[in-house]
């Protein structure tokens, strides 16, 4: 008798023992995701993070990375990355920014401070707010609100460098673009101006000799047009901003709307690219409009082909003039499981075959994985050539497509930096 409780109180405890073990496996989420090729680290575990909020990633003057975002109980987070191939987490901060839920942090790094804006949400109304921190993410201007106290409706806000160290932010509000232009102090200098009418998204753009490249949407008769200009950051107000070219006028049925625009500029070329989601039919596509830099009005508008997914979302462009534009993007592509969304980065071109132009030498990119939570990870490459491409680059071509992550969750909303090498 004694022999068989012995026996049965030994299968009962072995029981509980492997259940316990298939429900952490379950709860486990892996600090490093499976690399999709050689060419590209390991996707790294930085945090958790809402699916609906894009998160922020910067290059720093030290070669570390700065990334914000927020959390699933709507803290912002800032957090550096060492300047390594392994990007492990040096200090991850949550500076206190007040009592409203935070909403899609952006922010802008210099030697000395870190400038970070956001939209505070509060039911139906949201409001942008900004403020300056030191190179550690403590506070040295308090938060403080860029948006008019009328316009309560804040969308696409952008923030980038201007003249003379100034701080140029933007965002689409109820009226439409506007313009504050921050000192390196953290003082506005000008602004709020309505620059234009206009809507979201809104997408930015800076070239190497500091103007600011613009592209919005507006409801026009019969359609919706995309609309792109140039600022002249050393002229106040809107007397800096160009005459609005109408890129393409897009004729969008009920269920039909431009999910994303993103800007992307290289020696030659400047590149207006969007993406037309179909909520009734779950699909989209991706156009865009290639132009002359200096000569806007000369644009052709063309189909972007996917070649290893379908229906893609949630546009990024690297920061930055570079003789390569890049392209990041979410993809449908199919399984034995069903539809999977990944990440792909594409280069963009103008009128023919890249050839020998230079390719960025260390890239850095940041992802959403999960279905509902929302891991926040971080990949590089690890073998880019230095120099000029040759033609074993997996990346070189006019329609190529490279495929940065490999996991069974969703990737979505990617962000793409270029470091200082680049």
């Amino acid at each position: 008798m004694i022999r068989r409780w012995r026996f049965w109180i030994i299968l009962l405890a072995g029981l509980v023992i492997v259940f316990t073990l298939l429900g952490w496996a379950r709860a486990y989420v892996p600090l490093m995701a499976t690399r999709a090729s050689d060419m590209w680290s390991r996707g790294r575990l930085i945090g958790m993070a809402s699916l609906n909020l894009r998160p922020d990633l910067q290059v720093g003057p030290d070669g570390g990375m700065f990334i914000t975002w927020v959390d699933p109980d709507d803290r912002l987070h800032i957090a550096h990355l060492d300047a390594d191939s392994e990007g492990k987490i040096s200090w991850d901060r949550k500076p206190s920014l007040g009592d409203r839920v935070p909403h899609g942090p952006r922010l802008l790094v210099e030697a000395d401070g870190i400038h970070l804006i956001w939209r505070e949400v509060a039911g139906q109304r949201s409001r942008l707010a900004y403020a300056l921190l030191d190179d550690t993410a403590t506070l040295k201007v308090s938060p403080f609100y860029l948006s008019l106290e009328e316009d309560y409706v804040v969308r696409s806000p952008g923030i980038v460098f201007g003249n003379q160290g100034a701080v140029e932010v933007f965002w689409i509000g109820r009226s439409g673009l506007y313009r504050v232009v921050i000192g390196a102090d953290g003082v506005v200098q000008q602004g709020p101006i309505l620059l234009v009418e206009g809507e979201d998204p809104l997408a930015l753009q800076t070239d190497r000799s500091g103007r600011i490249h613009l592209a919005w949407t507006r409801d026009v008769e019969s359609g919706t047009a995309i609309y792109y200009a140039v600022l002249d950051p050393t002229r106040l107000g809107a007397d800096g901003l160009s005459e609005p070219e109408e890129m393409a006028r897009l004729f969008l049925s009920s269920g039909q709307s431009v999910e994303s625009i993103a800007i992307g500029l290289d020696d030659e070329y400047g590149y207006v690219v969007w993406i037309v989601e179909d909520a009734k039919y779950v699909s989209s596509n991706m156009q865009f409009a290639v132009f002359p830099v200096e000569i806007p009005r000369q644009k052709s508008v063309r189909d972007l082909e996917l070649r290893t997914g379908i229906d893609p979302l949630y546009l990024w462009s690297v920061r930055g003039q570079h003789e390569t534009a890049l392209l990041a993007f979410s993809e449908v592509v199919r399984s034995k499981d069903g539809p999977q969304l990944q990440i792909a980065v594409r280069p963009l071109h103008g009128e023919g075959p890249a050839g020998d132009q230079v390719w960025a030498q260390k890239l850095h990119l940041r992802d959403y994985q999960g279905n509902h939570g929302g891991r926040l990870t971080c990949s590089m490459p690890s073998a880019l050539p230095r120099g000029r491409c040759g033609s074993d680059n997996p990346l070189n071509g006019l329609d190529e497509e490279h495929v940065v992550t490999a996991s069974m969750m969703a990737s979505l909303k990617p962000t793409l930096s270029v470091d200082g090498d680049g």
